[in-house]
């Protein structure tokens, strides 16, 4: 018997500014939810920063031209000064943005990403969590099982093609 995979609608917050911060000693996390475009600047949202760090990205809601520019210009800031980061709960923005910006990452690492379903019965998208520590396993693609809707009971399909959707994350471990 298969376990069946948690699954979520992501959350309606305000995309402009939501930051949440766990510290640790030598550690810490943020929880991101904000629009990443021409007025964020990262380094007055984030703050100052020291450690490792772990950047969850489930609230980032989207990201224009001017914003992937600011993203990456703070990231490789942090990486220049040796701070290591990596990113988990990655939205499917993210990753569309980490499959079509070459160093959308800067040198950071991917924990993990949404994988979108959706459900023919009643048309809602439930969202299920992915570590890609099982992708680096096997270096490619996985093959993805239906999953049962949560809400109708209907089966719900992967909602983009998986060698797509995983192109980005499959260079992170060759």
């Amino acid at each position: 018997m298969t376990k069946k995979p948690q699954l979520e609608e992501m959350e309606k917050t305000n995309p402009f500014l939501m930051i949440k911060r766990e510290s640790g000693e030598k550690n810490f996390t943020l929880h991101l939810a904000v629009v990443i475009d021409e007025n964020s600047n990262l380094d007055e949202v984030i703050g100052p920063v020291k450690g490792k760090i772990r950047i969850g990205c489930k609230g980032i809601a989207r990201v224009n031209s001017f914003g992937v520019r600011h993203w990456i210009k703070y990231f490789r800031k942090l990486a220049d000064m040796g701070i290591e980061y990596s990113f988990f709960e990655c939205s499917p923005v993210i990753v569309d943005q980490i499959n079509t910006v070459g160093d959308f990452m800067a040198g950071g690492k991917v924990e993990s990403i949404y994988l979108p379903y959706t459900c023919e019965g009643c048309k809602k998208t439930y969202y299920s969590l992915f570590k890609l520590k099982n992708l680096e396993k096997t270096g490619k693609a996985p093959s993805l099982s239906n999953i049962e809707c949560p809400v109708c009971h209907s089966s719900m399909e992967f909602d983009e093609v998986p060698e797509n959707y995983f192109q980005g994350f499959i260079k992170q471990f060759k």
